[in-house]
């Protein structure tokens, strides 16, 4: 009995694989997220890389561990990590979509004389330009930002 408590409370410390589900969201609101960093310069100092998603990984109750743990594991198996990244830019595609639909009606809706606010740094996020990354012998398109740095 004392053996079986002990392997208990030793096995809820244990660092667990994010299911690949889990995973691509995780992976969208860190790439939200980093884009949000680079657009404000003034917050990156402050900004500790691990402490930084740990908000993230909280809100789909995992810690860093886990995460450090997942990113191991499909490292270790390409075809389920890249079924992860191929999901992660078809979601931030749908959602940068979105994005444009809105500001499309917003701008035919308002009354309001049309501004262009392509240079603003929190609108060219959801802008993204074209780039590609081979995966499984197709292309993939990966929105990033139209901020180089």
């Amino acid at each position: 009995m004392v053996l079986a408590a002990a392997l208990l409370v030793a096995g809820c410390g244990r660092a667990e694989v994010i299911p690949e589900k889990d995973m691509t969201e995780i992976y969208v609101d860190m790439f939200i997220a980093d884009q949000w960093l680079r657009d404000h310069d003034e917050e990156k100092e402050r900004a500790d890389t691990t402490l930084f998603f740990d908000p993230i990984f909280r809100k789909y109750g995992y810690t860093f561990e886990d995460y450090d743990k997942s990113v191991n594991y499909y490292v270790a198996h390409p075809d389920k990590f890249s079924d992860i990244t191929v999901r992660v830019a078809e979601e931030l595609k749908k959602r940068a979509d979105q994005m444009r639909e809105l500001w499309d009606k917003s701008r035919t809706s308002s009354g309001y004389e049309t501004q262009d606010f392509s240079s603003d740094t929190l609108w060219a996020s959801f802008f993204p330009v074209r780039d590609s990354l081979t995966s499984r012998g197709g292309e993939i398109e990966i929105p990033l930002t139209t901020n180089t740095y």
